[in-house]
This record gives structure tokens, sequence and C-alpha cells, in this order.
């Protein structure tokens, strides 16, 4: 029983590791395309800065959540803030590239 409780605790860690994988490189590589070549260095520190800050605050943030509600209430809210941020961020790429 344990070790099946292992393995299935094992399963989402292995795409979302494979998620960062992609999503890191590919945030750097807009930032080459998208800011001066004077300043890449500087906006790839600021998306370097803001992972570890959110890795450092999620848990805070979403344990105030977590602890008076419970652990699936707080998974909710994650995934709601998760779908809101890709909505926001995701309307503005789209209405950028209609303006190109």
């Amino acid at each position: 029983m344990v070790a099946s409780t292992r393995v299935l605790a094992l399963l989402p860690v292995v795409p979302f590791g494979l998620g960062q994988g992609l999503v890191f490189p590919t945030v750097l590589l807009w930032v080459e395309e998208l800011v001066p070549a004077d300043r890449q260095g500087r906006f790839s520190s600021y998306v370097a800065m803001a992972g570890y800050i959110g890795r450092f605050l999620s848990p805070v943030l979403f344990g105030l959540v977590a602890e008076p509600f419970g652990i699936r209430t707080g998974f909710a809210v994650a995934a709601g803030c998760a779908g809101v941020a890709l909505a926001v961020s995701s309307s503005g790429y789209v209405a950028r590239q209609h303006t190109l």
C-alpha cells in the first residue's frame, strides 16, 4: 500500500517538472526576442527573480487558504489563480499579435 501511494505521489511531479523545463527556456527566448540586446540580461534576471519569489510565496499564501478551508480548497484556489494568470497573459499575447 505504501509503495503504491509513493508512486501515485510521484505521478504529478514528473509532468510538472517537464512543464517547468519547457516554460523557463521559452520565457528566456521571449526575452531575447522582445527586449533590446542591451537589456536582455536585466530582464532575464527579472524572470528568474519572479520565479524564485513565486516559489517562496506560493506555499505561504496558499497555506493561508488551506489551513482554514482544507487542502482541496487550497489547490482549487491555486488552480483558479493559474487559470486567471493564463487567461490574462494569453489575452495580452493575442492582442499584441493583432497589432503587428
